[in-house]
């Protein structure tokens, strides 16, 4: 009898411990969410509107930019989409989350889609970090990335002078350098985001992306904006 009774009471420990668990992390996801609605409600200041149509669209943008517009399904899931006209162009800002066969738990990072003027329709990726990055730590995480795109794009060796700095790692076409995918001044433009947040940047052809790091807690937005706004000026 005592056996009896001594299982059931772990049994009903181990469900209130499981409930309890699931409690918080619906109270996790609910907070995210309300989140990134009072950043999208912060966005309609900015001139923002909301565009759930173009949620096909983007996603589609996502794998063009990473150079995997090929691939039979989207790499990323896009939510909230918002949308406002720019010097005659469209500029997109949006949630997205990598799709992945299992529950990777992976967050959502804010981004923005905008046009980007280079010297060659190419696509590039840099993955960059408020804080200075071992050379070692920087080769692994960018195989990690390069397995991920399934080779399409390369792990591209830095310049001496990018070393160390708030570059983790770049990735273009093979038999590529970054410098023949962008220029030194726009390279320096693109990495000032770094210090507002933001921890990866895409381009193909006439398109770029820029996404924050989802561990960054409530990046300022309007210098994100201004950084984004600096980036799709230049010519």
């Amino acid at each position: 009898m005592l056996e009896y009774i001594s299982s059931a009471a772990i049994v009903i420990l181990v469900l209130a411990f499981v409930c309890g668990i699931g409690a918080l992390v619906l109270k996790l996801m609910f907070k995210a969410r309300k989140l990134r609605q009072e950043r999208c409600e912060a966005l309609q200041t900015h001139g923002f509107a909301e565009c759930p149509e173009q949620i096909d669209y983007l996603e589609k943008m996502l794998l063009f930019l990473s150079g995997m517009e090929a691939a039979d399904r989207p790499l990323y899931t896009v939510s909230m989409p918002m949308k406002r006209e720019h010097g005659g162009e469209s500029i997109y800002h949006f949630w997205m989350k990598r799709n992945s066969n299992s529950d990777s738990g992976d967050a959502w990072e804010e981004s923005f889609l905008f046009p980007f003027k280079r010297r060659t329709d190419q696509p590039v990726m840099l993955m960059m970090n408020d804080q200075k990055v071992p050379p070692r730590i920087m080769k692994f995480i960018g195989k990690l990335m390069e397995k991920v795109m399934g080779g399409r794009m390369g792990l591209l060796d830095l310049p001496r002078e990018l070393q160390g700095g708030n570059i983790m790692a770049a990735f273009g076409p093979p038999d590529t350098s970054l410098y023949d995918l962008m220029d030194s001044a726009t390279i320096s433009e693109v990495l000032r985001g770094a210090d507002t947040g933001i921890a990866a940047f895409r381009a193909h052809q006439d398109w770029a992306a820029a996404s924050v790091d989802p561990k960054k807690a409530d990046p300022d937005l309007n210098q994100l904006w201004s950084h984004v706004q600096r980036l799709a000026a230049l010519r």
